[in-house]
Order: C-alpha cells, then structure tokens, then sequence
C-alpha cells in the first residue's frame, strides 16, 4: 500500500497558533516541503480568513464552500496497527519469539545493501483521506496563481513553481522512528528500535558491529497525534502564462520541449535513493545533489556503535512535480497543472526498486491520460476516461431511445407532441456533438422540423423553436455544405424577425444569426444582396447593444467580418479600414487578460493577415505576431482555442520570414509545430500528416537558408522565395480545414480561410421553456 509524501520533520512548527500545534496538518492546508523536510503552513481552505489557525490569508481570501464534514462519508478513517514499518527492499523486519507484543515491543531490523531506510511505528498511526475532491480540485484552478503571488511577494517566501501543495489527506503518529543508510560499499549489519531506560523509543546497534545508520525518533504515547509522517494532496503548478502574470516574464522559464526534456532525463539519469512501498528520499534529476547535512554535529556514541542524526543527502522532492514537469511539456499552454500522491504511488506499483526518470515517463503515457477541465489540467487514468466515454455515450444512446419512445406513444401530437419532438431533436444533437456521426444531425433537423409544424405561431414558443431549428440547419449546411439547408436557415431566421419585436431579448440574437447565414451564403454564392442585407443586419444589432452588453464585443468582429469579406471581394481598401477600426474597437471592450480578451486579439491578428494576402500590406505583420504573441500566454480553458492562435502565428511568422528573412521566425515556428502537436491528446491521421508536411517545409526552408546563406548572403531571398508559398500555402490549407462546432456551448465557430464569423446561438433548456409558466408569460409578453 503507498503511504504518501513522507516528513523529515513531522512535528508542527512551534511557531504555529496553539490551535494548529494542537492537531497538527489537517485536510485542507495550503503549504511547501522545505528542503529540510518541514510542512511550512500558510492556510487552510476550508476556515475562513479570521480562524484562529489562519493568521496568513489573502486579500480577499474566499474559502472553500461547502467544508468538508470531518465526520461524514466525505472522509474515510484507516487505523495503522501496532508495530507497524515501511522499509526499503534492502531492510528486513526480523520476527523473533521473545519479543513482547506492540505496543511496547522492540523492533529488530537487518540491513543489506548499498541503501536503504526504514519508519518504525510501535504505536501504529491514524490516517484520514478525503474522498470529495472534484470541487475542490475547480477550486485550486481559480486561486492557485493568486496563492503563489501572494505568498511570494506578500509573505516573501521564494517558492519554485511547484512547491505549493494542497493535503487532502496524511497519517499521524505519536511515536515513531525513522532510519536511513546511503553509501557506496555493501552493509551488513541489524539495528533495533526499543524503549531504554527512560521509557522512551529510541534506536541502537549491536554492539562491535559497524553501523552506517541515521536513525531519528519522537515517543510521546501519550501526547496529542499531531505528529504527520506521511501526506497526501495535490502538488500544485502554474502554466508559463500564469507564473508570468504573477512574476514577470523575467523570470519566467521557457519550457523545453519533449524531446528535449526527455533527453535531458535520460542523460541526468532520474530517481535515487530509496522508496519503500510510497517512502521517498529523491535525488531530483533536475536540481544539483548534495546539498549539505547536519551530519556530523549531533553524532553520539554507544559502546563501539557511532549513530548520527539524519542528515539529507539531497533535496528531497516530490514525484508529483516530475508528472507536473511532464504535463507542462505536453500541454505547454495550461493555465494550472495538478497531480496528486495517489498518481505517483500507483506509477510506481508494487516495485522494490526505485525507476529511472524515463521509465516513470514511459509508465505515464501507458497509464495515464491528460485532461484539460475546470481551469487546469491533470491526470486520468485511461481506464477510467474510456470507461467515462462509453457511459457517456451510453447515457446519450440511452436517452435518444427514451426520447424516441415517447414520440412514439404519441397518439395523438398537436401541442402535446412538441415537447417530445423538441427533447428528441435535443438528444440527438447532443449525441452528435459526442460522435460527430451527420446521420445524428440530420435527424435533430427532421425532429426539430417537426416540432414547429406542430407548434400554432401564436404560442410564445415558437419563434424559439424556429431559431433552433435555424441553427441547426446551419450546422448541417457546415457540415455537408448543402445550398438547401443554409437557404432554409435563411427563411426561418428571417420569419423568426418578423415576429419578435425590437424590444424582445431575443431580437439581436435573431438578427445577427440572419446576417450571419447570409455572410455565409454570400461565400459560397456570391450574391451582393445577401452581403448588403448581412451588414444591415449587425448594424441594427450593434444599436440593441450599446456598452456594455456582453454580446457587444462579438457583433462588432461579426460586422467586420462580413465588411472586411465585401472589401476582399471588390478591391475596397476603404472598407477594409472600416473593418478593422471596428475589430479594434471589440478589442478596446476587452481590458482583462482573459479568454473574451484572446479572442479578440486573434480576430485582429486575422483581419491584418487578411489585409497582407489581399493588398501586400506588410505593415500589419509585426503587430499581428505581437496579438497572437499576447493571446497565447492568456490563459484558456479551452485548448482549441490555443491551438488556433498557435497556427495563426505559425503562419504570420512563415509569412514574415518571406519578407524579413530572419531565421528566428522560423526556429518559433517549429516550436510552434512541436507544442501544438503535443497538445492534441488524440489527433486524426489526417491532421498529422498536414503537420508534417508543414514540418518539412520548414525544415527544408531553414536548411536552403543556412546553406545558401554559408555561400552568398545577397542570394538567401531568392532561396526563401522559392520554399516561402509551400509554407504559406500548407498553412492556409491546415486554416481553412480547421472547422469547429460547438452548438453545446451556445456558438458555432466556422474558421473559413482568413474568415473568422461567430455565430450566437438561441439554444434553450427544454425543460425550463415546457415547464415554467411564469418563462411562457414572459415569453408571450415580449412576443
């Protein structure tokens, strides 16, 4: 069984409050593992900023809501027995007869080996785990940068990014022993553990024996259990862009890639020392070894047997923040990573040796899966995600039937069947946004059609259901791209206008969808009229939504992208001034370095790429970079987006490196390559071999450069021109496939070459529309 994160020191600090000395580490703490093994306290979640224990909180400190129940199901008790040790393969307890039961029995160990170390319990131990981890675990996601701010400037504390950790659980002792050995020629020698004269736990040797041990105890039988020799909890991490918000980029360190961080375990070699079932004494593979002792200070002597206290050979340091280190080169844009104890101990399973750095790699990828969710990202192991998927899809199977029957039963449908038809259209989007099977979409549209058949106008319903079944034959249209479906969105978003009134919450909604679909159809027809109607359309929308509606930001780059594809299509470089004084504007709305803010920053960067690709305006190019630059490091709980501003870059760098031909834009771009392929957790073969093609490219580019570069430096723009459109052309080929449906989160995203259209959806809540009267009158009022 693994026991968790082991103490050096398992005492509470003496300059605690009384209240903390009293009990010790306790479920909840927010603290480090100093490098003398100490669990330095700051605060605990679960109080509040004026408990006694918390004299140390944050400016605006919130905390965790709703506590834990000490005394529910939320915690689950384990007592460790009597006699109880944790050693290394290379120590052995040795059973004899004589000696009495525990507690108050004697330990006797032999050692053999080069290494090796050994905890005593004689009086056995308690450990308590929290079960309930999932809120808590959103909860660290949103304050863990401002924890690390404040700590390190406020408390001044200097803490390595990963030296915070939340305990969710630890086991405590009242008496206890521990032992260790380190050195570079085989031992063989037995050391025991007993009470002497003073009625008190301590370790000795036998005697004429030589003894290499470092033997440290505490014997309080009696004494509160605040002594924590084990603990268990999350090791927390900041992504790049977050310990950069907090400390400047100064001291931000760029993150290698994988390859790279590989390599360099490979070469440094990994773990050493002893583990023993959880027990660990690491030398970290990426900080320097050796550092200094207590060892010979605190020597004493017992006949012919010289026994010193416990010095630490090295820095002691947590597995956990080998798994974060890994997660931060595989998702280098995460905005918080977090592993936890359990991880590390079922890695490591029931080995007796301890793995290379790159084994525990190795074990990970077989293991493990990595999850983006709730602001950060963390491990889940593969079983478990799998098993997640087919329940998922399961459930969405499950109620795809369930909606169906119902509709079935229907004898008579009327009024009474749109409901039924509604949930079904429902079940089967949901359903398709899970398996992206068309068939799944094709059938939300001929349920949903059904449902506003049935549906009389005059019910308050109805223009909801129209603008429903508007979206999702736009969806369709994207999907399959049948002139047929997008001209029937067209129709109903048309007839859904005419019968909301401009005061209705849902006007603006209605007309920016119409003017939307018909940008849409403008592309693929080219009809003046449809785009004239369309910017007719977000210009009464962006009147509904004067600052500071919500929505405002995302009408005007709608609006700009509809005037910005109109300057494209007649040469008007007016209008597409016009375009991007109103892009700067939604972007002007956006003051917070947040997801709303990274979006914004991206649409610019396009339409000043667009602007490149359509008048040779190579003035934009450098400002563009700078946008995509600033997005990338905001953080985002959404990888895709990530994804998106990464390839943007990579093209806007291609494209400069043709002008500029500064080799440094290429060398970002393969960065650039290399983090977004890591990021993708499953990625199509499709997606992969677009990227290597792109890859290559870029080699290919760089390598001509240098070559032609060594021979006649006036040439090196006629190499680049030759390799510069492959790359810019494999780039726009990676954009204009890229395509994004997220009719779940109330958007659909439609990335179309150069053209980014954000179309709000009018998605609703079935049960809340059939079901709420007081929604119906409301309804029926705005109607």
């Amino acid at each position: 069984m693994k026991r968790g994160y082991p103490l050096y020191e398992p005492a509470p600090q003496s300059t605690l409050p009384e209240e903390y000395q009293e009990h010790g580490v306790s479920i909840g703490d927010v603290g480090r593992v100093t490098d003398q093994g100490i669990f330095e306290f700051f605060f605990n979640v679960f109080l509040s900023a004026n408990h006694p224990i918390n004299i140390n909180t944050p400016p605006g400190f919130v905390p965790m809501h709703p506590p834990y129940n000490p005394n529910s199901t939320d915690v689950t008790r384990v007592a460790i027995p009597p006699g109880s040790h944790v050693s290394t393969a290379t120590i052995q307890k040795e059973d004899r007869d004589d000696v009495q039961d525990f507690p108050g029995g004697e330990f006797f160990f032999s050692c053999d080996g080069m290494s090796g170390a050994v905890l005593a319990l004689p009086e056995g131990g308690h450990r308590q785990t929290l079960q309930r981890l999932s809120k808590l675990r959103q909860y660290v996601n949103t304050y863990a940068a401002s924890w690390y701010e404040y700590i390190t400037h406020d408390m001044e504390r200097e803490l390595a990014n990963g030296d915070l950790c939340l305990i969710t659980g630890h086991e405590k002792a009242r008496s206890w022993g521990m032992s260790s050995y380190d050195g570079d020629d085989q031992s063989n020698f037995s050391i025991r553990f007993r009470r002497g004269d003073t009625n008190r736990y301590h370790w000795v040797g036998v005697p004429g024996q030589k003894n290499p041990s470092r033997p440290k105890s505490h014997d309080e039988p009696n004494g509160p259990l605040n002594h924590a020799v084990f603990l268990h909890g999350w090791t927390i991490t900041l992504g790049t862009s977050f310990w950069r918000r907090v400390f400047g980029t100064a001291v931000a360190v760029e993150t290698p890639s994988m390859e790279e961080f590989n390599a360099h375990l490979a070469k440094d070699g990994g773990f050493s020392v002893a583990y023993a079932q959880g027990w660990f004494f690491l030398r970290w593979p990426f900080g320097s070894a050796g550092s200094s002792g207590v060892g010979g200070s605190g020597a004493r002597h017992d006949r012919a047997v010289t026994l010193s206290d416990f010095p630490l050979s090295s820095k002691v340091c947590n597995p956990a923040q080998l798994i974060n280190e890994y997660i931060l080169r595989k998702v280098p844009n995460a905005p918080v990573v977090l592993s936890h104890d359990d991880e590390w101990c079922t890695l490591l399973g029931e080995d007796t040796t301890s793995p290379s750095a790159l084994e525990f790699i190795k074990r990970i990828e077989t293991h493990f899966t990595i999850s983006e969710a709730d602001g950060g990202v963390y491990l889940v192991p593969k079983q478990i995600q799998m098993a997640e998927q087919d329940i998922k899809l399961g459930k969405l199977n499950e109620r795809v039937d369930k909606c169906k029957a119902t509709v079935n039963r229907s004898a008579q449908w009327g009024a009474n069947g749109v409901k039924p038809l509604a949930e079904l259209a429902s079940a089967y989007l949901e359903r398709y946004l899970v398996t992206r099977a068309v068939e799944d979409l094709k059938q939300a549209v001929v349920a949903q059609r059904q449902a506003v058949q049935l549906c009389p106008v005059w019910n308050p319903m109805y223009t909801a259901l129209l603008g429903d079944l508007a979206n999702l034959l736009r969806a369709q249209f994207h999907a399959l791209e049948e002139l047929d479906t997008i001209n029937e969105a067209i129709e109903r978003f048309r007839k859904m206008t005419s019968l909301l009134t401009r005061a209705h919450k849902f006007y603006s909604f209605a007309l920016e969808n119409l003017g939307s679909a018909l940008h849409t159809r403008f592309i693929h027809i080219g009809n003046r009229e449809d785009i004239d109607d369309a910017i007719q359309c977000l210009e009464e929308a962006l009147t509904l939504r004067p600052v500071p509606h919500p929505e405002r930001s995302n009408t005007l780059h709608a609006l700009a992208n509809i005037i910005q594809t109109l300057s494209t299509k007649t040469g008007n470089i007016s209008d597409n001034d016009k375009a991007l004084e109103l892009h700067r504007k939604a972007l002007a709305l956006h003051l917070a370095r947040d997801e709303k803010r990274a979006k914004s920053l991206y649409q610019l960067a396009a339409a000043f790429e667009n602007r490149f690709e359509t008048w040779g305006d190579v003035t934009k190019i450098d400002e563009a970079i700078e946008l995509l630059r600033e997005a990338r490091v905001i953080p985002s709980a959404r990888a895709v987006e990530q994804e998106r501003v990464g390839i943007m870059l990579a093209l806007l760098l291609g494209l400069r490196f043709g002008v500029k031909k500064e080799e440094s834009d290429i060398e970002e771009i393969l960065e650039l390559l290399r983090e977004i392929r890591q990021a993708r957790s499953a990625p199509d073969p499709e997606w992969i071999r677009t990227l290597d093609n792109i890859e290559a490219i870029v080699v290919e580019c760089r390598g001509k450069g240098r070559r032609k570069q060594d021979q006649d430096r006036s040439d090196i723009g006629e190499v680049l021109r030759a390799s510069g459109p492959k790359l810019v052309s494999s780039m726009e080929d990676l954009l204009y496939n890229y395509v994004q449906i997220d009719m779940g989160g109330c958007r659909v995203t439609r990335l179309n070459q150069f053209d980014i259209s954000t179309e709000v959806l009018v998605w609703r809540d079935w049960a809340q529309i059939f079901d709420n009267p007081q929604s119906r009158e409301e309804e029926h009022r705005n109607i």
